[in-house]
């Protein structure tokens, strides 16, 4: 995934409230080659970002679950553990229980 183009799909995903919705259906159902199309745009350099940002601004459970569920993600993927970390999900284990922050 080129730099410059990724930057224009965070945008649309942050300014169209659709274009979020259409790329997280593209990626979750596009024709898998060795890996998903998700697994493959989540670990590259510049593509990560993208999947970033569809987490920030629209959440989508099938999502999460694919990249929960889906093939351990190495390299630049691990920015999207972090990120789903911070959700309360836990990597590949699913969720996470989040503590309360009344507790004690």
């Amino acid at each position: 995934i080129h730099k410059h183009a990724s930057n224009v799909v965070e945008r649309a995903v942050r300014c169209v409230p659709s274009a979020a919705e259409r790329i997280t259906t593209a990626l979750l159902e596009a024709p898998a080659r060795k890996h998903s199309a998700l697994h493959e745009v989540a670990t590259s350099k510049f593509g990560n970002y993208v999947v970033q940002r569809l987490l920030q601004v629209a959440p989508d459970e099938k999502l999460i679950e694919a990249l929960c569920r889906g093939p351990k993600l190495l390299g630049f993927g691990k920015h999207i553990h972090t990120a789903l970390n911070r959700m309360g999900f836990a990597g590949n284990r699913g969720p996470s229980p989040r503590r309360s922050a009344t507790s004690e």
